[in-house]
């Protein structure tokens, strides 16, 4: 089985290009499936809500707080919709999600749970805070400004991150 995750900031278009991609390859036969952090919360908002999915629907900010129970939740759920999806007859799996720290921890997980590091790819998506915010306005669930902000922040550290990695990465002589 393959593997991708996608890294970029909320609104960037990771869920549109997921979705594009998983339906030109059941054109192509393979079958691929999308597993998104995002969905999983509003699963458990729908749940904390008695399934009303109108006022589910209705909602402009999520009533979720992205620590403590709920997110421990959230992770165990996606833990074991992972296992699954891994232990079925699919060719690939899309963890589209932020994945703000380059899918590391992501990374570790899925070689946990049994995929091979060379099927284990990275798909980027940069975006300017400006299109982002844009996009993210249009939203039905959008995250905000001051969330987008730390976002972008987070990502310039990865990157900063990249940069210092290479720059101390010895040359090797030939």
């Amino acid at each position: 089985m393959k593997a991708i995750l996608t890294v970029g900031v909320s609104a960037s278009g990771k869920s549109t290009w997921a979705a594009n991609f998983v339906e030109q390859k059941k054109l192509e036969n393979e079958n691929w499936i999308v597993i998104n952090q995002d969905e999983i919360r509003l699963a458990i908002v729908r749940s904390e809500k008695g399934n009303n999915i109108n006022e589910v629907a209705e909602l402009k900010n999520w009533d979720y707080t992205y620590q403590g129970e709920a997110e421990t939740k959230m992770s165990n759920y996606w833990d074991n919709l992972t296992k699954e999806t891994i232990s079925k007859d699919y060719t690939g799996i899309i963890i589209s999600d932020t994945n703000l720290d380059g899918g590391v921890k992501k990374i570790n997980k899925l070689i946990s749970f049994g995929i091979e590091l060379n099927n284990i790819f990275i798909q980027e998506f940069s975006i300017t805070f400006e299109e982002a915010l844009e996009r993210d306005q249009n939203r039905k669930f959008s995250v905000g400004s001051d969330v987008l902000k730390m976002q972008f922040e987070r990502l310039e550290a990865l990157y900063e991150k990249r940069r210092q990695e290479k720059a101390n990465t010895p040359k090797m002589k030939l």
